[in-house]
């Protein structure tokens, strides 16, 4: 290098360097703050991710009960249409599974019970 380089080198190595410092600083600030960006929308959304399975349990509870609510009810008015067909026909409908007996769907009458002949 010539004298005339190495002085010019001298007398802009600060401000080069300074300018090589401050575009790191500002690289490094800018990521920084997209990485908070970032953290914050991850953290509102494991909140919301939260609340939604939160509700979703209970609305499958909600359903659950329903459900059991309405098979409870369907046994029972089974258990009494079973109930009145063994008095009117005078025999079981062997419809459940505890039944020795296979299931015979034959039937001698109309659904009001009148015989058919």
């Amino acid at each position: 290098m010539t004298p005339f380089e190495l002085d010019l080198l001298r007398t802009v190595w600060p401000y080069l360097w300074t300018a090589i410092l401050g575009a790191g600083t500002w690289f490094l600030k800018t990521q920084n703050s997209r990485l908070d960006t970032i953290s914050k929308a991850l953290a509102e959304f494991t909140a919301e991710l939260s609340r939604v399975e939160k509700q979703m349990l209970e609305t499958r509870a909600d359903h659950q009960h329903r459900i059991d609510k309405l098979i409870g009810e369907a046994d029972a008015r089974i258990s009494r249409i079973e109930a009145v067909c063994e008095t009117q026909h005078g025999q079981a409908l062997n419809r459940r599974a505890s039944d020795a007996r296979p299931v015979h769907w034959a039937q001698t009458s109309d659904i009001n019970g009148n015989k058919i002949k």
